[in-house]
């Protein structure tokens, strides 16, 4: 592990619940679900809490009588850490409700929320930015102690606060906007159609930027943590579990903190350089430069005729990139004009033998990008294409116009990897393992139905590469087909590389939930019965920006990607660079029978280097950000007329969906 020796000094937006006591006196009794349903039905002040085969009542509110039926118990805080994170999250409502804030627990979250009344909200015409506090109440738990930690934020929610009418009187159309019970959801499409007809996306922008000011969220921060300091005894309440509130940057004695390098990257005969990508592939040569020499690569583009010249301008300077920086020097293009109606790039389609070009280019206009999924040109032009068996890569004509050649070189290095080229690997540490590597992600359609894609990262001569990507099953298939593409890919790799009985496989799991008992994990053991001849070794791992944690450093400096904090022993935070104060966040499933939580992380870290989206690393793995990007596509797709997935089969081997 490497010293962390980087001059930023990282303040958390969390801190230490310090307790006083190692047990406390709760009510219970013994569960049933006709008890619980009566018991939440009769809206006490009670919160009522399942822990293991007792029902807990909480108290949401002060001056409670002793509910019918429930009796006191001594409850230790070691043994029931997230029934005490509960009780302590309950304390902070009631105090924070004394004080006159409505406070609100986040669906599907950790966090509670209430406004900010201190500060007025800012306005963009119609639309409010209300500020609002978010907190938490988290234990984390290590093999020999609990740290409770509280994390604080500050945000602007915004909110559509006038009835429609209002909107209607100013002039803006509001009947394709989403409602609920008769009110205006300030869902990211409603807000974008509101700055769009009101032209005041350039003002939102101004607006935002300020309040994004992180000084700002740091300095609330700090003064609500020394507010509830001050306050502890009222919100311990009768309970007095608390000492005291411990504030304190990073690293600490709870939290360990270390920096992890970038991976190197391999190119051409197991080649590698240091600078940027782009250069070096012109350098070396890419990774899979063997596949293409001598080869003709066929491209055909639909060029929209009023926009001609900007988009052969763009067409040329695309050419020139594949040859110049991934050494495709036999590139035969063929133009077809069209006119704006998609049914001529339609017919023209329908005329092409089965993977009659090696890609197709098509010009979209920033208005296709309103559509809907089933009537959108771009997905229309990718599903034929598709039926066709010829990837495609889509560009604006607004982005052709302006033919920047950091835009280009992307687009060039997007072509090169879906029409199956590897332009680079990245390294893996040690080869005692065969290892390989399955990210599982999601999306949900707007018929609230979540579909999966599958994507593998494999190992190869001491680099990762990627593998094959999977789309598509609804959660309730879930569990049979990660069955089925892990049992298939096992055979495929054993077989591929005459890995002989007894010797040691490692397989991680990058998924986007915690792992399940009835999918993952059923999955997995079921999967591994078939291969009880090998030493297999798994880790499953959740990757997700979606928790409350942040950091942040002063104003001069910036968050170091690469920046490792250890939370526990199986929970990490993983700084990525960039403008954001949000780390991704690593849970290490405790059913994993591979538990390094370092390794793993820098396995992480190690695959967002690996996208060929960019030339500049992601800000998060590929593992993740793929299978997503497969099942959103591939949903999308679905809801074309006639278009049937298992014409995917044959393209699996190409990043078509990038």
């Amino acid at each position: 592990m490497e010293n962390f020796n980087s001059v930023a000094k990282i303040q958390p937006n969390f801190f230490e619940l310090e307790l006083s006591r190692e047990a406390v006196d709760l009510y219970s009794c013994e569960y049933s679900d006709e008890l619980f349903k009566e018991c939440v039905k009769e809206q006490d002040g009670y919160f009522y809490y399942r822990n293991g085969s007792y029902l807990y009542a909480l108290p949401s509110k002060s001056g409670l009588n002793r509910p019918v039926g429930f009796n006191l118990q001594n409850v230790e805080v070691k043994k029931n850490p997230h029934l005490i994170a509960k009780l302590i999250s309950n304390l902070f409502k009631i105090f924070f409700e004394g004080k006159g804030r409505d406070v609100y627990h986040l669906k599907y979250s950790s966090e509670s929320t209430f406004d900010i009344s201190s500060e007025e909200p800012s306005e963009i015409g119609l639309l409010s930015l209300v500020p609002v506090c978010k907190y938490s109440i988290n234990p984390l738990i290590s093999e020999d102690n609990i740290t409770f930690v509280m994390t604080l934020s500050k945000e602007y929610k915004p909110r559509f606060e006038q009835s429609v009418e209002v909107y209607k009187k100013n002039g803006i159309d509001t009947r394709d906007w989403q409602f609920k019970n008769e009110s205006i959801i300030a869902s990211r499409a409603n807000i974008k159609k509101y700055l769009d007809r009101s032209r005041l996306q350039t003002k939102y922008d101004s607006i935002e930027e300020r309040l994004r000011d992180k000084s700002k969220e740091l300095e609330f921060i700090t003064k609500t943590i020394k507010y509830l300091n001050n306050n502890i005894d009222e919100i311990s309440s009768d309970f007095k579990i608390f000492k005291k509130f411990n504030y304190l940057t990073l690293p600490n004695t709870l939290f360990e903190q270390s920096k992890i390098r970038k991976p190197t990257n391999f190119y051409y005969n197991h080649r590698t350089t240091r600078g940027f990508i782009n250069t070096a592939i012109q350098q070396l040569k890419p990774l899979s430069y063997d596949v293409f020499s001598g080869q003709k690569i066929t491209i055909c583009t639909f060029i929209p005729n009023t926009e001609a010249k900007q988009c052969e301008r763009l067409i040329a300077n695309l050419k020139k990139n594949l040859s110049d920086i991934f050494h495709l020097v036999h590139i035969e293009i063929t133009n077809l004009y069209v006119g704006k109606d998609r049914r001529e790039h339609i017919e023209h389609i329908s005329k092409f033998e089965n993977k009659q070009y090696d890609l197709a280019l098509f010009f979209l206009f920033q208005k296709d990008k309103t559509q809907s999924a089933e009537k959108s040109a771009y997905n229309r032009l990718k599903a034929k294409l598709i039926s066709k068996q010829i990837p495609s890569q889509s560009m604006l004509v607004e982005n052709a116009r302006k033919n920047n050649d950091y835009h280009v070189r992307n687009l060039a290095l997007n072509i090169y990897s879906k029409i199956g080229g590897t332009p680079w690997a990245i390294e893996k540490d040690g080869f005692e393992y065969h290892e390989f590597v399955i990210g599982v992600g999601s999306t949900i359609d707007d018929k609230k139905t979540r579909n999966i894609g599958f994507a593998s990262v494999f190992d190869h001569h001491g680099a990762y590469m990627v593998g094959s990507c999977s789309p598509l099953c609804k959660l309730d298939d879930y569990r049979d087909n990660l069955r089925t593409y892990l049992t298939s890919t096992l055979n495929e790799i054993i077989g591929s590389r005459g890995i002989t009985k007894g010797a040691k496989i490692r397989l991680i799991f990058h998924i986007f939930k915690d792992a399940s008992r009835k999918y993952e994990i059923s999955a997995i053991k079921q999967c591994l019965e078939e291969f009880v001849e090998y030493e297999i070794e798994y880790a499953i791992l959740s990757v997700s920006f979606d928790h409350p944690y942040k950091f942040f450093v002063d104003e001069n400096q910036q968050l170091e990607r690469g920046t490792f904090v250890k939370l526990t022993s199986n929970r990490a935070l993983l700084c990525m660079g960039g403008r954001g104060s949000k780390p991704l966040q690593i849970k290490l499933d405790s059913r994993s029978t591979y538990q390094d939580i370092y390794e793993l992380t820098k396995q992480v870290l190690y695959f967002s280097h690996l996208s060929h989206k960019s030339f500049m690393p992601a800000m998060k793995p590929v593992t993740t950000t793929y299978p997503h990007k497969l099942a959103q596509l591939t949903s999308d797709l679905l809801k074309i007329n006639h278009w049937d997935p298992d014409m995917l089969h044959g393209m699996k081997d190409k990043l078509w969906f990038i």
